[in-house]
């Protein structure tokens, strides 16, 4: 599976006149500032982003003319997204053939199947945005679509887009992630060999804590006043309890910790600085994309497909890394983009200022983008 192309109109700093951008595995965006390289990341978002907060459209998404003189009673915006499936040329199975196998549609008879995404919103004076989301199953003689087909919310789950901003404080978006991430993961395990043995810890913890007899005054006072005032043979025995017993409960407050540190033993992730929590959120992605992707082929049983939903296709969309990250680290971004996509399953869209990116990259996979008079 692989991103082919995106088409946008009318969002951000795109005009009126649709704006096609083809994709390499790695495609890089480069441009003067205010030329649409973090529209396009941004684009890719509101189709497929893993922050739910980053799909929503904006107002300030809709473009406006650098000369219109009177506000029109609507705007207008879409962005479409084109799907192809070359391994559908070979004989081997592939995880991403069957959620789109439906709405796969053939331009040419030997052509390669492909899959077309439209996301197209409305806002009217008042400031009320309509979005729709959907499928173009065929395209009139203009292009436009014709017998659009509403994408699910489980189809549209199955391809994901994380983002990583240029701005130099990323800790809000980066900590969503990094939770979010680590959240699907173990939620999705299998505790089942576990969940008694837990359980039983919890449970001897929380015992030992009580026996405190400060805490056993606390707890009988407690008890003597709830009995003064509740009546009933429900929730007549109130106790402090320290430690939740179950496991989910547990992993709400999951973290990821380093060590060793200069003063700590173990050291919180929010204490990283701006560059080594994108290198953070990349890992994570990396790695829950290996993970989603052993299961998906059937090679790891320690996790509940059911649970876990691995996305079939993942885009990093990364945004000029060059504003938290010193040189030396940037070829080791480039390194393990390049051994992401080596696989069918994921690509890279990184819009960058910086020449050491672009010294070993293919003249090819390099976008320029500039400005125009509209």
């Amino acid at each position: 599976m692989k991103l082919h192309s995106i088409r946008i109109s009318n969002f951000q700093s795109f005009g009126a006149e649709p704006i096609e951008l083809t994709l390499e595995n790695i495609t890089y965006l480069i441009g003067p500032n205010g030329s649409g390289k973090t529209a396009a990341l941004q684009a890719l978002c509101r189709l497929f982003a893993f922050d739910p907060s980053l799909r929503r459209i904006q107002r300030s998404d809709f473009h406006v003319p650098h000369d219109e003189q009177e506000a029109p009673e609507e705007r207008q915006l879409w962005i479409e997204a084109d799907f192809v499936f070359p391994e559908l040329e070979g004989e081997e199975d592939n995880s991403s053939v069957a959620p789109h196998f439906s709405h796969m549609r053939l331009d040419d008879p030997d052509g390669i199947p492909r899959v077309r995404y439209r996301l197209s919103a409305t806002m009217g004076l008042d400031g009320d945005i309509d979005e729709a989301f959907v499928y173009v199953l065929e395209v009139g003689p203009d292009g436009s679509p014709i017998n659009p087909e509403t994408v699910p919310r489980s189809d549209r789950n199955h391809i994901q887009v994380h983002y990583l901003p240029a701005r130099r404080d990323p800790t809000d978006h980066i900590a969503y992630g990094t939770s979010a991430l680590l959240g699907r993961l173990l939620r999705a395990v299998n505790w089942e060999n576990e969940r008694e043995k837990v359980k039983g810890f919890t449970d001897q913890i929380s015992e030992s804590l009580a026996a405190n007899s400060s805490v056993n005054a606390f707890s009988s006072h407690l008890k003597k006043i709830w009995g003064t005032l509740h009546k009933g043979s429900y929730f007549t025995d109130p106790k402090i309890t320290f430690v939740a017993s179950e496991i989910e409960a547990l992993l709400r407050h999951l973290s990821v910790s380093f060590s060793p540190g200069h003063d700590d033993n173990l050291v919180d992730f929010s204490r990283l600085s701006d560059g080594q929590k994108s290198m953070l959120y990349l890992s994570l992605v990396l790695s829950s994309q290996a993970v989603g992707r052993a299961v998906l082929a059937g090679e790891d049983d320690s996790f509940d497909p059911e649970k876990l939903r691995p996305p079939v296709f993942t885009l990093i969309a990364l945004e000029e890394p060059e504003n938290s990250l010193s040189p030396h680290y940037l070829g080791r971004i480039v390194n393990a983009l390049n051994s992401m996509t080596s696989n069918e399953d994921a690509q890279a869209l990184v819009a960058t200022h910086a020449p050491s990116m672009l010294r070993r990259v293919d003249p090819e996979h390099i976008r320029y983008l500039r400005l125009t008079e509209t």
